[in-house]
């Protein structure tokens, strides 16, 4: 293990457990999905069947982005174009609650926790791309 790789290992890590208990949560343990979002999305969602098949996919997908963490956390240098993935996949995220401001609102995000949550969108993505380790020169 590099030590110079530390810093992205531990957003990694970050990354990977919220991932990982939210995505448990959504799919099996819907109740505590609902707080979770309310918590981290600030939006209540009215769950019916529609909604809880639709939560359960994106807890998959939760699970599956949390174990994408765990492996490049532990080889960050290998998985270079999973770390370029997470990035855009942050950086749409962000985009998104720009963009769909007007829609967040209709759901009372506010301006200040749309904008906290943009920043921490954001320094992931920052962050990925700040310490992403570098190809080594031949």
């Amino acid at each position: 293990m590099k030590s110079s790789h530390l810093p992205i290992r531990v957003v990694l890590w970050v990354i990977a457990a919220y991932h990982f208990i939210a995505g448990l949560a959504a799919v099996f343990f819907q109740e505590a999905a609902l707080k979770l979002g309310g918590w981290f999305f600030g939006v209540g969602i009215t769950m019916t069947s529609q909604t809880e098949l639709l939560v359960r996919y994106l807890g998959a997908f939760g699970l599956s982005f949390g174990v994408m963490a765990v492996l490049a956390a532990r080889s960050p240098e290998k998985n270079r174009a999973v770390l370029y993935g997470f990035v855009v996949y942050f950086v749409v995220r962000a985009i998104s609650r720009v963009v769909f401001w007007t829609l967040l609102e209709e759901h009372s995000i506010g301006y200040a926790p749309n904008w906290l949550r943009i920043i921490v969108i954001l320094f992931f993505a920052v962050s990925l791309i700040v310490f992403m380790p570098r190809e080594q020169a031949a």
